[in-house]
């Protein structure tokens, strides 16, 4: 049930990443692909109001009527806490996709177990204790390439972009044999400007930024799953990320994420949308929630903590800065049973981030 939509740039886009910036106190800001799940949730519940007709000091104030159903926020009570929901409103990705010969197909980052040097790709594999460490990691193997490492062209990991059907072949334990560069994904562009004087109608004197925005390549864009259908039609046109820059959305009838290689057994987890853990990249309770109770993590390559914030529109202030586990690192479990539940917690006074976007994950295995 809900809906596949795909939604290709018709502007560049501005994704903002956590760093405060204000023209003339800070001259540089910076645009993130893809946008994080929460960026997201914005967009699709802001182009929902819009159609809807719904003003946004109505929505704050509670005077929007049966719309918090479907979008929220409607605030409830769970295991002692207070949880922010979304309504019926489910969100899975957002994912960075492309439109090939009129399918639309994922486009994923290379997994951080993807190590390489000019002779060609590698995937790390688990292997035997051999060291002391603290305890918190007393538990955990090492990662290793299966052959000498050449000091002089050493392994290391490989930024670049899996197709679909790469990224299915990995998740059987295959090794890549070429990755897309990001400039064939997508592009940064730096512009400059001068902050704007609304009250005059004319550019501020000594207020000069440079905003670096994103723009997609021909034909990729991003597809998120909503569980309600909120697009009408086949398609149209939206407001999306800084500057109500504009995307043009599609609605896919015939997408298939990838599927579970195995579902018991030895499990590789590799994060798709960023994964929040009140202990940073673990959780507080233990991993059984996820894997089953007899699972043990074995290993883990988890890349630099992603910092998220953002602004709340309703409320006009900034949201919590949060610390994520970020897309493409990879958890090692053995003796697991995957139960299929979005791979993150969350936290009281939000929305819930499974139901945002986050924690959404692709399952493989490994030797």
């Amino acid at each position: 049930m809900g809906q596949w939509v795909f939604i290709e740039a018709e502007d560049v886009w501005m994704f903002r990443d956590s760093k405060p910036f204000t023209a003339q106190q800070a001259f540089n800001a910076t645009s993130q692909f893809p946008p994080n799940p929460q960026t997201m949730q914005g967009v699709i519940r802001s182009h929902y109001l819009e159609r809807k007709n719904i003003n946004l000091a109505y929505y704050r104030d509670g005077k929007a009527g049966g719309i918090y159903n479907e979008i929220g926020p409607k605030p409830t009570q769970e295991n002692g806490m207070t949880v922010i929901s979304l309504g019926s409103l489910k969100i899975k990705g957002p994912y960075v996709a492309r439109r090939v010969n009129g399918t639309v197909e994922l486009l994923v980052p290379a997994p951080l177990d993807v190590v390489g040097n000019k002779k060609g790709y590698k995937l790390l594999q688990v292997g035997q204790k051999n060291f002391i460490t603290d305890e918190i990691f007393d538990s955990l193997s090492p990662l290793y390439i299966d052959e000498d490492n050449d000091p002089t062209d050493p392994y290391k990991h490989r930024e670049g972009w899996m197709t679909q059907a790469q990224f299915e072949a990995y998740l059987q334990g295959a090794e890549p044999r070429c990755l897309k560069s990001t400039g064939d994904i997508w592009q940064p562009d730096p512009r400059i400007g001068l902050a704007l004087d609304y009250g005059k109608r004319a550019n501020k004197e000594s207020h000069l930024y440079r905003a670096t925005f994103a723009r997609p390549q021909d034909n990729v864009g991003l597809l998120v799953h909503v569980s309600n259908n909120l697009f009408e039609g086949n398609g149209g046109l939206l407001r999306i990320g800084g500057e109500s820059r504009m995307g043009r959305y599609s609605v896919i009838n015939n997408f298939t994420m990838p599927q579970p290689i195995t579902k018991t057994g030895k499990l590789k987890v590799v994060v798709m949308t960023p994964a929040y853990f009140k202990k940073g990249w673990y959780p507080e309770r233990g991993w059984s929630h996820w894997v089953g109770k007899d699972a043990r993590l074995v290993s883990a390559v988890i890349g630099k903590p992603l910092a998220i914030s953002g602004w709340d529109v309703a409320h006009n202030r900034p949201k919590p800065l949060r610390h994520y586990v970020p897309v493409g690192s990879v958890y090692y479990f053995e003796h697991a049973e995957w139960l299929g539940k979005p791979f993150t917690e969350y936290v009281s006074d939000e929305p819930r981030y499974d139901h945002v976007g986050f924690g959404c994950v692709a399952i493989g295995t490994y030797k």
